[in-house]
């Protein structure tokens, strides 16, 4: 069993998604989704779960406690909810090179998406289960 997502772009995409945006960015975050998830039981009988979180907590300046809490409530969740699977944690981008982001912002947000990473990487460490998959940044 598997979930995936395909979106068709339409001609008026960008308009059509604006009543829906503010919603599906507040629940782009780790506790947000672990949220979601309730008791995981959609996650039963997953062969794997690929968990990628972490910009939206950069981007809202969640705090590291507040990160560290909700990325280890979520993988929990995805552990204990879908023993069998292979768990894979992927680690944050360099929001430093996101060309949108002017500079010294792009700076000041990559740092922090970094301390977050370490975060993510030393919570996914607490998990046998949870594999973590790097990004570089020449893979981008």
């Amino acid at each position: 069993m598997h979930y995936l997502l395909i979106y068709d772009v339409v001609p008026d995409y960008a308009e059509r998604r604006v009543p829906f945006r503010a919603e599906h960015i507040a629940l782009a975050r780790a506790a947000a989704v672990a949220d979601l998830l309730g008791d995981g039981a959609g996650l039963a009988g997953a062969d794997v779960v690929v968990v990628s979180v972490g910009v939206n907590d950069v981007k809202d300046l969640r705090s590291d406690d507040a990160w560290r809490t909700g990325l280890h409530r979520l993988l929990g969740l995805v552990t204990t909810a879908a023993p069998n699977a292979a768990a894979m944690l992927v680690g944050l981008p360099p929001v430093e090179r996101f060309p949108a982001l002017p500079r010294p912002l792009s700076m000041l947000l990559g740092a922090r998406a970094c301390r977050l990473d370490r975060i993510g990487r030393d919570v996914a460490a607490e998990f046998s289960a949870v594999a973590r998959l790097e990004l570089s940044v020449d893979e981008l």
